[in-house]
């Protein structure tokens, strides 16, 4: 009796605690990258579009001064 008292709480504790964990969960994703030219120098200021071919939502930004970009929360 004592084991199914003790496993009865441990299923309460795990039950209870579930809920929680789903909450840490992020549904945004961010894209990082380097834009070079033809002969691998860096292009700083060129714009960089992303497109979602489902919806047609256009998301923008541009490379900083060493050719690095990053579009956020897609």
């Amino acid at each position: 009796m004592p084991q199914m008292r003790l496993l009865s709480t441990g299923a309460l504790i795990a039950l209870a605690l579930s809920p929680s964990l789903t909450f840490g969960q992020v549904s945004t994703a961010t894209i990082l990258g380097t834009i070079t030219d033809p002969a691998g120098a860096l292009v700083p200021e060129a714009e960089v579009v992303l497109v979602n071919l489902a919806t047609g939502i256009e998301t923008r930004s541009k490379s900083n001064a060493t050719g690095n970009y990053r579009i956020q929360n897609i």
